[in-house]
């Protein structure tokens, strides 16, 4: 059995704030970064856990529903 999942943590922010119709300077202000931090985001293929927990909230998903959009 194969254990080992990938998934593009950048893919996974661009697609939920699609789906969310997001932009990324209302998820700046959201997680109290920069447009730029969110740029820099979407280049990324991991990011911290909690981060990623705080955006699915943001982005109103479940956690794993989120982590499969960068698949």
């Amino acid at each position: 059995m194969n254990l080992d999942c990938y998934y593009n943590v950048g893919k996974a922010i661009r697609r939920a704030q699609a789906t969310a119709d997001v932009s990324n300077e209302q998820l700046a202000n959201w997680t109290h970064v920069s447009p730029a931090t969110v740029r820099k985001w979407h280049r990324s293929e991991d990011a911290k856990v909690s981060r990623l927990v705080q955006l699915s909230a943001m982005l109103n998903m479940p956690i794993d529903d989120f982590l499969k959009l960068g698949r």
